[in-house]
């Protein structure tokens, strides 16, 4: 008998601790990685679904918070595409605003490491886009406008189509 084996019985806990002994050699399962942004991004096709403005604009009596009915029609058919392999798409949609358009942009994606930004790359260029929440059903990226000296946040959200 070894060692071990010897003062596990001589303490009267052979049994117990031999059981012990065994179950943490056994290999521990692997807990799933939780999702991350660029999980949620992956394989879908994002369409505009709303644009909100915090503070709203104030118009007359009227205080402005939705923007979509002011976007023209040939900007709310624009989707995104992100792959897995760091390629995205920009798609024009039925309708472009100007002819000369290209009917797609495509380029690479990569998010910053604290996730809070998408830095797409077309050509040598780069534009960082300022995330807000990105979940399965939902992408928001968040900008910001100045007019009069005033600063509102503009947040258009996306949902898979």
């Amino acid at each position: 008998m070894g060692w071990i084996s010897e003062h596990i019985q001589d303490a009267g806990y052979g049994g117990f601790l031999a059981f012990l002994l065994l179950s943490g050699c056994q290999a521990a399962e692997e807990l799933p990685r939780p999702l991350t942004k660029a999980d949620y991004l992956i394989g879908k096709d994002w369409a505009l679904a709303s644009v909100q403005v915090d503070p709203g604009f104030e118009r007359g009596p009227d205080i402005i918070t939705d923007l979509l009915p002011y976007y023209e029609a040939c900007r709310r058919d624009n989707s995104w595409r992100f792959e897995a392999t760091g390629q995205f798409c920009f798609d024009e949609g039925t309708s472009r605003c100007t002819a000369y358009d290209p009917q797609r942009i495509a380029g690479h994606w990569a998010l910053t490491t604290d996730e809070r930004k998408l830095v797409l790359t077309v050509h040598d260029d780069n534009v960082v886009l300022n995330l807000g929440a990105v979940t399965s059903q939902r992408l928001q990226l968040l900008s910001t406008l100045r007019e009069d000296g005033e600063v509102y946040t503009v947040t258009e959200t996306y949902l898979p189509r």
